[in-house]
């Protein structure tokens, strides 16, 4: 699921991917003509994944569920962006990242090519707190078809979770 699996400390962030692989994916991003730049977290809690439903007073993707994620801002790493918005929108504050998994692209609002990365954290502090101002309800779900289906999600997001329950069924 993710490169070099030795340990390395990334933004204070325990990390088993080396941090070369950060830089090369934000490096392809933008020589791909990425204008915005996202993190997203699978957060393990066991065998299920935290999922957060989008406020009704959002603009963009309202009442949708989605996993953890934000705006990486200029000058802000990748796993300082992915931490930073784990704690905003849940009140957890990640310690580990375990795994790369995998990317989306869409288009914003106004129209901006914007690229997702998601990875795997699988070892944080704190109790879920959500911001209600981005947040109005969460769940944790088995990453599977059944768990998945019905809900108001990407199609995009589905295949990352669903990808990640793959990945844990295959270390079985």
């Amino acid at each position: 699921m993710g490169p070099n699996m030795q340990r390395h400390s990334v933004a204070g962030i325990e990390s088993l991917i080396a941090p070369e692989f950060f830089d090369q994916l934000v490096h392809d991003a933008k020589s791909d003509g990425v204008s915005k730049i996202l993190a997203g977290a699978i957060i393990a809690m066991e065998n299920r994944v935290l999922i957060v439903k989008r406020a009704p007073t959002e603009d963009f993707m309202r009442d949708v569920f989605e996993i953890p994620s934000g705006h990486v801002e200029n000058g802000e790493d990748l796993l300082s962006g992915l931490s930073r918005e784990v704690l905003e929108e849940t009140s957890l504050a990640v310690r580990r990242i375990s795994a790369y998994a995998g990317t989306f692209d869409y288009r914003t609002n106004s129209g901006k090519l914007a690229r997702q990365f998601n990875f795997v954290v699988d070892d944080y502090s704190g109790q879920i707190s959500l911001n209600p101002s981005e947040h109005s309800e969460y769940r944790l779900i088995t990453p599977n078809e059944a768990d998945l289906r019905g809900l108001r999600m990407s199609a995009e997001t589905k295949r990352i979770i669903r990808d990640y329950g793959v990945a844990l069924e295959a270390k079985k």
